[in-house]
């Protein structure tokens, strides 16, 4: 599960500054935050009560579920029939390039904004949903 936050207007330029210079520098700021952990740790109660709360607060949020069983919408407050229904990022829009270590890292094919605008699925004010693709059947993912 993964979260981002942006707190800009869509010109790109920050909303009002306050007297605090370093409230200001952790609200204006692009956090990119991560939730992993064992099955069953709570990961996606934790990812979607942290993306719920940054949207509350004016964070524009997009909240990613790369889980092979996907429950984030649900945990964001979609109902469940409409959580079922949310179309997959299809996988070929990424590609895998070499990470310089020997290893390999999965990058978009086309710039961020115009995957999110392109997949992301509304759960709320300043709150964006992204699945991504599942498995199509056992031991492909």
């Amino acid at each position: 599960m993964g979260l981002t936050t942006r707190d800009r207007e869509p010109d790109g330029d920050p909303r009002g500054r306050s007297s605090n210079p370093a409230a200001d520098a952790v609200r204006f700021c692009t956090m990119k935050i991560a939730v992993g952990g064992k099955g069953g740790s709570g990961k996606t109660t934790v990812a979607g009560t942290l993306a719920r709360v940054l949207a509350e607060r004016g964070q524009h949020v997009v909240a990613l579920d790369d889980d092979s069983n996907p429950n984030l919408a649900v945990t964001l407050g979609l109902p469940h029939g409409q959580a079922a229904s949310l179309p997959a990022i299809p996988r070929d829009w990424l590609e895998e390039k070499p990470d310089g270590e020997g290893g390999t890292r999965l990058e978009l094919k086309v710039p961020a904004e115009e995957f999110i605008d392109r997949f992301g699925q509304p759960a709320g004010q300043n709150l964006t949903l992204l699945v991504m693709g599942q498995p199509s059947h056992g031991g492909s993912g």
